[in-house]
């Protein structure tokens, strides 16, 4: 005897549609359930207890010293980081989304790191940290035995052996922007305009702050052109410094390189280097310029002799200059102004 099937659908059975976010109402029971007991019931229960405070005292509280410190330096603070990371902040965005080079992910992670915590525990960590007894704190307090260190080392730049730390964070800025143009010159053999404009800009606000910082002495430059003009205020001369630094470094690359196409037809280097190099000379005085080139075109003509020497290329190799100008930038800053002293006392 045949068994007769119905169909499923005239059984009266039911398909279930499947859901795009299998188990979305347990989940978010469970999210509203959280969110009430650690957010909402505590805000309530603010609330009902400022209820039951005269406005006069609110007033009075939200008007106390303490609360107007508390409020000046939570804006301020917010105010300065705003302004600091539309310049910096679009920097690092740019070179994280367009670029490829060493530790990148590490940078990704660290600039999301403070998007994964919360607010308050971020800065109860950051406190623990940089506060005078904490781990970094206490290296850079008055007897860290960092700053100890620091303090014996005559020979870093713009007096950093006191350890000014608003005049450390100014001074080697431009530094951590120099490195950047290295990497990124090394790897796609190019120097943004993202990066080189606002160094240069950097570079002349940072003549304005440091010699009132640190003194006048700390730059190459500085003292002879102080003796030179003597009528004229610091801040005039140092901005004068600087338009010299910054002709003599990228004007005698531009210039180089004009002539050299000119004469051979071939395109000598690009402008990236040439506005690294205003950059470089703003910032570090015309002598250190001159060293800075000099040093760049040494190594790089050592280094490219030897590439070519293995590879067998031509003289028509294309070889990222930016990596050498900012290696000695780098070494111009530390060592330029010992290294000049050393070659005047020669004659």
């Amino acid at each position: 005897m045949a068994a007769s099937l119905s169909h499923p659908a005239r059984a009266g059975w039911r398909f279930v549609k499947p859901n795009v976010i299998p188990g979305f109402g347990l989940t978010f029971g469970y999210a509203l359930v959280y969110l009430s007991l650690i957010v909402l019931i505590p805000i309530i229960g603010l609330f009902l207890k400022a209820a039951q405070v005269p406005f006069d005292e609110i007033v009075r509280i939200a008007t106390s010293p303490r609360t107007l410190n508390a409020l000046r330096v939570s804006f301020g603070s917010s105010l300065i980081a705003a302004i600091v990371n539309v310049v910096f902040g679009l920097i690092v965005a740019w070179v994280l989304v367009r670029y490829k080079f060493p530790f990148r992910r590490l940078l990704d992670a660290v600039v999301d790191l403070p998007f994964a915590l919360p607010t308050a525990v971020a800065g109860i960590a950051l406190s623990a940290l940089y506060a005078p007894k904490g781990w970094v704190g206490g290296m850079f307090s008055a007897n860290g035995w960092l700053n100890t260190w620091i303090a014996a080392q005559d020979w870093l730049p713009f007096g950093l052996s006191a350890f000014r730390v608003p005049a450390w964070k100014i001074a080697y800025t431009p530094t951590g922007i120099v490195i950047a143009l290295i990497f990124i010159d090394a790897e796609h053999m190019t120097l943004p305009n993202v990066i080189t404009y606002p160094g240069i800009i950097f570079a002349v606000l940072t003549r304005l702050a440091l010699p009132y910082l640190v003194g006048p002495g700390q730059f190459d430059d500085l003292p002879g052109l102080l003796a030179r003009m003597p009528q004229l205020p610091l801040w005039s001369v140092s901005l004068i410094g600087a338009a010299i630094g910054a002709l003599v470094g990228g004007g005698s690359l531009w210039l180089m390189g004009f002539l050299w196409e000119k004469l051979r037809g071939i395109e000598a280097m690009g402008l990236g280097d040439v506005k690294m190099m205003f950059m470089v000379g703003a910032y570090l005085g015309w002598r250190l310029a001159v060293l800075t080139i000099f040093f760049g075109v040494f190594t790089g003509s050592f280094i490219g002799i030897a590439v070519m020497a293995k590879r067998g290329r031509n003289m028509q190799m294309m070889l990222p200059f930016g990596i050498f100008l900012g290696i000695g930038a780098i070494f111009s800053l530390f060592l330029g102004h010992r290294i000049i002293e050393w070659y005047a006392s020669q004659f």
